[in-house]
């Protein structure tokens, strides 16, 4: 292409007219009041008309191309107005929805449906599962924005000297998964034979109730797919050794309260104008909402899963070409084709073989993003599949790629937690500062260069993950461990 020089007629006069520049500040400036956040506008005029192409949030770059739609997530940056029409549809109707759907879905006996009935079943069970899920990513993650929107305006509404501030003005102790690891723990010391609850049985008479009713209340009560599926399809050791683990963190690991949270909140207000604190507490109101639904709607989400796992599993009853194929929504199809297909023959899953055990991983760090206050130091459990889940012990860092919102029943017998994606919203992350956990996100290949059984170092401060250093090392003398 090439470059030309301007007439000499234009070359001494400005591109813009006064006018010109008058009405592209005024639509920046109405474009920022709109999106409630500096905007990166792109314009351009033809003849008289301004044409805005282009409006988006002004964000660091900065490791964004490292995370999965991280670049996508960090552009919604929606006004409050369209934070609160969010929050209504999610409240008023998407919610109750979703429940009503896991309900009825819930009363279906499958037990009592023929082979061409069940497998119409899945399929309606699939179709709703990815409904849910598109309603999902349209309408629950966009709402998450308004915890990030709160964290920009309180950090530069009151400079505070830890950045991470702000969540300290978010529900704690109240999240419908920090109250499932509640009755989960509860019912795993009834296991134990710590805590004996007592039923009637039909004569009026009362008995103890046995290890398999219990197991089957866990699972019934248990609101997460992932346990549901694994109680249902694993042997019963395995079972009895994951509800014992749970059952040694009775009372020993319990939410966070903040103490100061009033104190902040009357601080953060005031360093409003008396006219703009309205605005300032609609905002932490919205923010304190999505902060809760950012893990109470996978609850939601997970309920509607359980009755799709839940028919997969009566059909790996019923067929045995089903019977090599892991209870997951992504083989949905795969089971359904062993229902009506009598020529299908399902694709043969292997497991992904371990780390060589003769291989070594010389001491070294690995950098993330902080995203839990604390020092931790012990075993690494690496969680690949949710198969791995009931092996982890009591005590281990739970290292995995995210935690699913339904796996997070293992977070009361963590150490601390390290993921590969996300940043301090991700589930993992807040789950892990309601139990004061360190907590590390976005740190590239964990799952790789960290093996279960290895002794590492969670530095939730520094986001740093340092492998080889234990309790056994001198040079971890004077680090805390986490409680």
């Amino acid at each position: 292409m090439a470059v030309v020089s301007l007439p000499k007629g234009r070359q001494a006069k400005a591109p813009l007219t006064d006018r010109e520049v008058q009405e592209i500040y005024r639509t920046g400036r109405s474009l920022e009041s709109a999106f409630e956040w500096p905007q990166d506008m792109e314009w351009t005029y033809r003849d008289a008309q301004l044409y805005v192409l282009q409006s988006r949030a002004i964000t660091t770059a900065t490791g964004i191309s490292q995370q999965d739609n991280r670049a996508w997530y960090l552009s919604l940056h929606r006004s409050l107005q369209n934070l609160t029409d969010l929050r209504q549809g999610i409240e008023k109707r998407y919610i109750p929805e979703m429940i009503a759907d896991a309900k009825r879905l819930a009363r279906e006996d499958l037990a009592a449906l023929d082979t061409e009935r069940l497998a119409e079943a899945i399929r309606e069970r699939q179709r709703i599962w990815n409904h849910w899920q598109k309603v999902y990513w349209d309408h629950f993650i966009p709402f998450a924005h308004a915890v990030r929107l709160f964290g920009q305006v309180y950090n530069r509404a009151v400079q505070p000297k830890n950045p991470y501030e702000f969540a300290q003005l978010l529900p704690s102790g109240s999240l419908k998964s920090v109250d499932r690891n509640r009755r989960l723990i509860w019912m795993a010391t009834e296991i134990r034979g710590r805590t004996k609850r007592q039923a009637k049985s039909a004569d009026g008479k009362h008995r103890r109730r046995s290890t398999r009713e219990v197991i089957s209340d866990i699972a019934s009560q248990a609101d997460s797919s992932t346990l549901r599926s694994l109680l249902a399809t694993t042997s019963a050791d395995r079972q009895m050794a994951f509800l014992a683990e749970l059952a040694k963190v009775a009372g020993k690991k319990t939410p966070r309260r903040p103490a100061s949270r009033q104190v902040l909140v009357k601080r953060f207000l005031e360093s409003f104008p008396m006219a703009q604190r309205k605005k300032a507490a609609d905002l932490l109101d919205l923010a304190q909402v999505s902060y809760k639904l950012r893990d109470d709607d996978n609850i939601y989400l997970g309920q509607v899963e359980a009755e799709l796992l839940r028919g997969l599993l009566e059909a790996k009853r019923r067929s045995r070409k089903a019977t090599a194929l892991r209870v997951a929504t992504a083989n949905a199809d795969q089971f359904v084709r062993t229902l009506v297909d009598p020529a299908f023959r399902p694709s043969h899953q292997r497991r992904a073989s371990r780390r060589d055990a003769t291989q070594t991983v010389k001491a070294r760090q690995l950098v993330g993003q902080p995203a839990g206050e604390g020092v931790a130091i012990g075993p690494a459990r690496v969680v690949k599949r949710r198969e791995d889940l009931l092996d982890f012990k009591r005590g281990e860092i739970l290292v995995c790629d995210a935690v699913d919102p339904n796996m997070t029943f293992v977070v009361p017998l963590a150490a601390g937690v390290v993921e590969r994606r996300g940043g301090m919203l991700i589930h993992g992350a807040i789950i892990a500062r309601e139990y004061g956990l360190p907590c590390i996100t976005g740190v590239p290949d964990v799952c790789e260069a960290i093996a279960t059984g290895d002794r590492i170092t969670v530095d939730g401060y520094l986001g740093i993950v340092t492998l080889g250093l234990g309790l056994d090392n001198p040079a971890a003398t004077g680090l805390a461990k986490s409680n």
